[in-house]
């Protein structure tokens, strides 16, 4: 996990297990610590820490806004579908708070002004965690809002000149920001890593 914001550097440390395999003792379980550097030097310095893995971090740094930190953290996938969590916690440290609770470690989410743009197991699949749904909410509180729905499973969201774009297997998406199905802009196969970005007024996959 890497995120810069306003001069400050912000990222993620994963301290392995202190004993393998013993699962059922939190303490000695790794834990991922996220960290900050203002530009300048100094020392960095501990915003919170949070359950870790055998893999290292697993989930992404969103970004910051109004003073607080933002990131999704994909965890317990060892003995279940997993879990999806968007957190956040103060830039300059303190309790984390949970935001939204998804199943599944195969959700994304992005962050724009005030509002957290996120993947959730589909709400109208009979099969939830094989396709995904697209939800928006204020970071101030607030009911998520969905948007659409049958979006294909363990993709990557991306938000470019107020549109929402999903990149996935078999192509990528839009959303609008009201409730309506999705369109698929390309389906060209995609593989792996952030799928969709907006650069000098282009949009790349």
């Amino acid at each position: 996990g890497l995120a810069e914001h306003a001069g400050t550097v912000y990222w993620t440390e994963t301290a392995p297990a202190p004993l393998k395999h013993v699962y059922h003792v939190p303490v000695l379980e790794a834990r991922t610590t996220l960290r900050a550097l203002a530009a300048g030097g100094g020392e960095p310095h501990s915003l919170a820490a949070c359950e870790g893995g055998p893999a290292g971090f697993q989930g992404e740094l969103v970004g910051v806004h109004a003073g607080r930190l933002y990131w999704l953290d994909r965890f317990g996938q060892r003995f279940s579908d997993g879990w999806a969590v968007v957190r956040s916690v103060p830039t300059a440290g303190g309790v984390p708070e949970a935001l939204t609770v998804q199943r599944s470690v195969g959700n994304d989410a992005v962050l724009e002004g005030g509002e957290l743009f996120f993947t959730a197991p589909s709400e109208d699949a009979g099969q939830p965690l094989s396709y995904r749904c697209l939800r928006r909410a204020p970071v101030s509180g607030g009911e998520p809002e969905t948007l659409t729905d049958w979006l294909p499973a363990d993709g990557r969201l991306a938000r470019y000149r107020g549109t929402t774009y999903y990149g996935a297997l078999d192509g990528v998406w839009t959303a609008r920001d009201r409730l309506a199905p999705p369109t698929l802009l390309s389906d060209t196969i995609l593989t792996a890593g952030k799928l969709v970005a907006g650069m000098g007024g282009d949009l790349y996959a």
